[in-house]
C-alpha cells in the first residue's frame, strides 16, 4: 500500500501531462493534417511567413502558390497554414 501511495504523484503528473499537452497536440496535428489533405486548385491560402496566395497546382509534397497576378511561387504542403475564407 505505501508503494502505491508514493508512486501516486508521479502517476498523476503523467496523466496531467498527457492531457494537457500531449492530447491537444495530437489534435491540433490532426487537424492540420485533415486541412492540407483536403486543398484543392483555387483555395485561398495562407503561409506560414503571412503570405497570402492561391493554390494554382499541387504536387505530392508541394503547392504552387499565386501571389499576385502572374506571380507564381513553390511551396511545401507543410508551410501552408490556414485556408482563408471566401466571402
Amino acid at each position: 500500500m505505501k508503494q502505491i501511495q508514493s508512486m501516486l504523484p508521479l502517476i498523476l503528473m503523467a496523466a496531467a501531462f498527457w492531457f494537457l499537452i500531449i492530447r491537444p497536440n495530437r489534435k491540433k496535428q490532426a487537424a492540420m493534417v485533415a486541412m492540407i489533405a483536403a486543398l484543392g486548385p483555387g483555395a485561398r491560402v495562407i503561409t506560414s511567413s503571412g503570405i497570402k496566395g492561391t493554390i494554382i497546382s499541387m504536387g505530392e509534397s508541394e503547392v504552387v502558390l499565386e501571389i499576385a497576378p502572374g506571380v507564381h511561387t513553390t511551396w511545401t504542403k507543410g508551410a501552408i497554414t490556414k485556408v482563408e475564407k471566401v466571402d
